[in-house]
């Protein structure tokens, strides 16, 4: 007797100011997530607009988004943490800080307070500069693992046990991205996902096949 699995679908949530790079993360997600029927949403501000077709039940996985250069982007990103379930920091949530135009600090403001929020929201902290086509797809093949969990593809893996292995031994890609297959896929996944955020960029609909809604 043979047994077939059916993976659900997943509905993912970027929120963030603009220009935090979310657009950047969303397409490539897209494009990561297609075996799985993700579909992956944007927003600013809560709450979601009333007329999105969607509500904060059907979201499964958060990602929060703030520029590092950009201190109205951290106001929205905080605004943002405040009005969700607290559900959603059992794992089901990240914060990403984008570096794009700002040189990291460990020692300066905007990175304590980040550490300080990540620490009071039980939320995984990953730094990326989104322009950066390498450090855009680690990050979001760490987002991906993350939901992964969510969903169910990992069994008897909880999301909040994987973040305390994530944050204590993170996984490099590096060697994924230095094989032949793994640069072959790189250049697959950049491609559809420049597709993905040109059309969102330029209003048009994103087709059926890349399951990719946005809200504004």
């Amino acid at each position: 007797m043979s047994y077939s699995y059916q993976m659900r679908s997943v509905k993912v949530l970027l929120l963030g100011d603009e220009g935090t790079g979310k657009h950047d993360i969303s397409g490539t997600l897209t494009v990561m997530g297609k075996s799985v029927n993700m579909k992956v949403l944007t927003c600013s501000r809560l709450p979601l607009p009333d007329d999105c077709g969607y509500s904060m039940e059907d979201i499964e996985f958060i990602c929060f988004t703030m520029c590092t250069s950009s201190a109205e982007s951290m106001e929205v990103m905080i605004n943002n943490l405040a009005k969700v379930n607290v559900s959603f920091f059992l794992g089901k949530s990240a914060i990403v800080a984008n570096t794009k135009d700002y040189d990291i600090d460990d020692d300066d403001d905007v990175c304590t307070q980040l550490n300080d929020l990540s620490s009071k929201c039980n939320t995984q902290l990953l730094y990326a500069n989104t322009e950066d086509q390498n450090e855009l797809l680690e990050l979001c093949r760490k987002l991906y693992r993350k939901i992964e969990c969510v969903v169910g593809m990992k069994s008897n893996i909880h999301p909040l046990l994987f973040d305390c292995v994530e944050m204590s031994n993170p996984v490099s890609d590096t060697t994924m991205m230095n094989t032949a297959a793994g640069l072959k896929l790189d250049k697959k996944i950049l491609e559809e996902s420049r597709l993905a955020v040109s059309m969102l960029r330029n209003g048009h609909e994103i087709s059926e096949n890349m399951n990719h809604e946005n809200m504004t």
